[in-house]
């Protein structure tokens, strides 16, 4: 009798791994790092990180998963930091730090450099801005080329909520955003996208009423890539122009080559100029890793 309890728990125990799959990824980076804003303006740069990604699926065909970084062990714990999302034939729901429904859809330009250069090739968003608004949801449900998606951040701390619409047929997709965060605060943004012969082009235009809570602000950039064998460059021109204070832009370039194995060599070089008048350069290279 017991040797059939030890195997009819080892066959629980078996059929219990089979029905769910755990997978550990990782990147690192290093490299030099210019930065103009600085005295000492050039410095090295690394880092290493950890995520795991764990799915599943029900005897009913519901897929289920979560995913976060080693580093955000903490947040995820909370809720403020990784996701965790259930999908099936009713679309897909997303709980923790997810995006937005707006930024889901349009998304950011292309970015440039070995660390992202500030990331001044970002737009900006009201949704899930801030941890404290997270746990955030987003719902999902693509058909054809179309795709909607809605979100909101945790009703506790936030009455941000957002919506979102894509549509994309063979090499084309034009998506549109909108947010809105309580008292008349909106935003709404609209972006084109594009892919051919190894061209990735994009371009993006947002408007938001804040309402008496800061400056309005119009946004809008275009980026491309190039993409041929093993050597990717990347170029993006951003701009945000406050109603009150004046304008604010960025624009870099940069490169990539992939040494095969996960590894590539990577580098750029960013200018950004803010409402006072006041210029950064940023400049870095190096080879980063994909484990």
């Amino acid at each position: 009798m017991k040797k059939v309890l030890l195997a009819s728990t080892v066959l629980a125990m078996t059929a219990t791994v089979a029905a769910a799959d755990v997978t550990v990824s990782g990147s690192a980076r290093m490299g030099v790092i210019f930065d103009d804003s600085f005295v000492d303006e050039l410095a090295f740069t690394s880092r290493a990180r950890v995520n795991f990604a764990m799915s599943g699926e029900t005897d009913t065909g519901l897929s289920f998963g979560a995913s976060f970084n080693a580093h955000d062990s903490g947040g995820a714990n909370s809720g403020t930091a990784g996701s965790v999302f259930i999908s099936g034939a009713f679309g897909k729901l997303s709980m923790g730090d997810v995006s937005g429904a707006a930024e889901f859809v349009v998304g950011d330009l292309h970015g440039v450099g070995l660390t992202g250069l500030g990331d001044f090739n970002e737009q900006l968003y009201l949704s899930n801005s801030d941890a404290d608004f997270r746990s955030a949801a987003r719902y999902e449900y693509s058909t054809g080329g179309l795709t909607f998606a809605l979100s909101s951040d945790n009703p506790r701390m936030s009455d941000t909520y957002a919506l979102g619409v894509k549509y994309s047929v063979d090499a084309f997709a034009v998506s549109l955003g909108y947010e809105n965060a309580g008292s008349g605060v909106n935003h709404v943004i609209v972006g084109a996208e594009t892919t051919l012969s190894g061209l990735s082009l994009k371009a993006v235009y947002g408007q938001a009423d804040l309402n008496g809570f800061d400056e309005d602000f119009d946004q809008y950039g275009v980026s491309v890539k190039y993409s041929m064998d093993a050597l990717s460059v990347t170029a993006f021109y951003n701009v945000v122009d406050f109603d009150v204070s004046g304008k604010a832009d960025a624009y870099g370039i940069g490169a990539e080559y992939a040494l095969g194995g996960g590894a590539s060599l990577a580098g750029g070089i960013v200018n950004a100029e803010d409402t006072d008048g006041f210029s950064n350069t940023r400049a870095d290279f190096g080879v980063k890793f994909s484990f």
